[in-house]
């Protein structure tokens, strides 16, 4: 019951209790007998009927306002009900992609000779005081048997925003808009070389990572200028200092999401990992962002079309990739036909 409900419920009683008290007090009859006589005849009919009416408007008030209590109880547990049907959906729907792209990936590795296994992450970009930060967490992947291959749990990389801008701007400017034959490389150009020689007069002794993360920018341009003007495109900076600056960080996963394309990538260390190969993609699914990563034998380098293999490779797994995100979205059991077609 309301508050406003019991102050007017306190009030009758205080009007009852003095019209019962006008009635058998002594002391109340001579103020009552000079005062309210005149309605002497009709005050019991009167009060009553009056106390009667109010108490009947404010039980229907309160049983309307026990009804309206009800009904937002009942829409608040449907409320509930409803998020938790939600959240259940959500915890189904990221299971199910897990043994979805878990099956995939067990599938492609088997028929894929020079495929040493798949990984996938999910990474966010946060850009805060002048820096961007590339943040990946690993999501899930499969490794072929016998085979060492470590999925880095978290990675992070930081860049100047400012770099990031150029970078984009220089791109955006290699192609004329829906028209890919005619090339404008001159900013890439000139942003590759900027970067290049900024890198080239640093001492080795000063090289840290966020120059390696610079030199990751310089080097997706050249490969993107390669790629344009279907002629290699070199680097005028010391072999040695970059050597040097492929060591202090690993950028193949962040060149992959700036590429925002299929990036392939070499395993730059001295150890049994050297040469080999990394194809990286980024894509969206349900608001999130990942990063599928590919690991190939460094065998696949000696084959005289090696190229063309990685390119159907690649082709092949982003086709199923496709079939098994839509099979996640539709609700479907199975990702991808078994023979992989």
């Amino acid at each position: 019951m309301r508050k406003s409900s019991l102050w007017i419920y306190a009030g009758l009683v205080l009007v009852l209790a003095f019209d019962i008290w006008t009635n058998h007090s002594p002391e109340a009859k001579a103020f009552y007998d000079k005062l309210l006589d005149p309605i002497d005849a009709i005050k019991l009919s009167l009060i009553w009927s009056i106390l009667f009416f109010i108490g009947l408007v404010i039980w229907y008030r309160d049983r309307l306002s026990l009804k309206e209590d009800e009904k937002d109880e009942l829409k608040n547990q449907m409320r509930s009900r409803m998020e938790m049907l939600v959240m259940a959906n959500q915890e189904l729907s990221e299971y199910r992609m897990h043994a979805l792209l878990l099956g995939l990936f067990q599938r492609f590795v088997s028929i894929q000779p020079f495929v040493l296994g798949v990984q996938l992450y999910e990474y966010t970009i946060v850009n805060k005081s002048g820096y961007g930060t590339v943040k990946l967490n690993y999501f899930d992947g499969y490794v072929r048997e016998l085979v060492d291959v470590n999925a880095a749990q978290q990675l992070y990389y930081s860049y100047p925003l400012d770099v990031m801008r150029e970078y984009q701007d220089a791109l955006e400017t290699l192609y004329e808009e829906d028209n890919t034959e005619q090339i404008y490389p001159d900013k890439l150009i000139d942003f590759c070389n900027k970067y290049q020689r900024g890198l080239s007069l640093k001492p080795n002794r000063t090289i840290s990572e966020e120059d390696a993360i610079i030199y990751a920018f310089v080097s997706l341009g050249i490969d993107i200028l390669s790629a344009a003007l279907y002629n290699p495109v070199g680097s005028f900076i010391d072999p040695d200092k970059i050597k040097l600056l492929r060591t202090k960080k690993r950028t193949g996963f962040l060149q992959s999401i700036l590429a925002n394309s299929p990036y392939t990538f070499s395993h730059h260390g001295l150890n049994g990992k050297a040469d080999r190969q990394y194809i990286g993609s980024p894509f969206h699914f349900n608001d999130r962002q990942y990063l599928y990563v590919i690991v190939l034998d460094q065998e696949i380098l000696d084959e005289s079309n090696s190229q063309d293999m990685m390119t159907d490779i690649t082709d092949g797994f982003e086709s199923r990739l496709q079939k098994c995100l839509e099979s996640v979205y539709n609700g479907n059991r199975k990702g991808d036909d078994e023979h992989g077609s």
